[in-house]
């Protein structure tokens, strides 16, 4: 059993997927592609990212927060949870947003590119523990291929998502 154990068996979009170890991680991470051809991380469980088929970020879950790309930024998006009154045991939940500030953005883009990085160099000597399909030999350079696109991207971050 892993820590990843009902992400990696719920991520039914995802395919292929594989779950491995890579140092110098103590949690094992999870790397998957959708149809759309977006590489969804997974280490642990926090941090998250999501990147577009292009490379570029589109989502993230770090430290607790949900990031969203505006095109120009990231938008951190915070739970905000109130009581509802008469009844104060009910209660409804809120997503307040706040722009990051460049300085900010910048540093997060390294902890990114520096996270990708190490799993980009760490995947060929990587323990896999589990894939998705099991047969699939060259499942390592597929992911290995992806995570040197996004690292080449020419942009960090996808065009803002459109609400709908």
């Amino acid at each position: 059993m892993t820590v990843n154990d009902d992400l990696m068996s719920e991520a039914v979009s995802l395919v292929p997927r594989m779950e491995f170890h890579c140092d110098p991680w103590t949690q094992p991470v999870l790397l998957g592609l959708n149809s759309l051809n977006w590489l969804f991380v997974y280490i642990g469980t926090d941090p998250m990212y999501r990147f577009d088929e292009h490379g570029r970020l589109r989502r993230a879950f770090v430290d607790g927060q949900l990031l969203r790309t505006t095109g120009e930024t990231l938008a951190v998006m915070d739970r905000q949870s109130t009581s509802r009154l008469p009844d104060p045991q009910k209660t409804e939940s809120a997503l307040l947003r706040r722009d990051m500030p460049p300085e900010a953005l910048l540093q997060f883009q390294q902890r990114v590119r520096t996270e990708l990085q190490a799993l980009a160099n760490g995947l060929p000597h990587s323990r896999m523990t589990r894939q998705h399909p099991t047969e699939y030999p060259e499942i390592r350079n597929v992911f290995g291929m992806t995570l040197d696109r996004v690292l080449a991207a020419p942009q960090f971050l996808a065009p803002a998502i459109v609400h709908r």
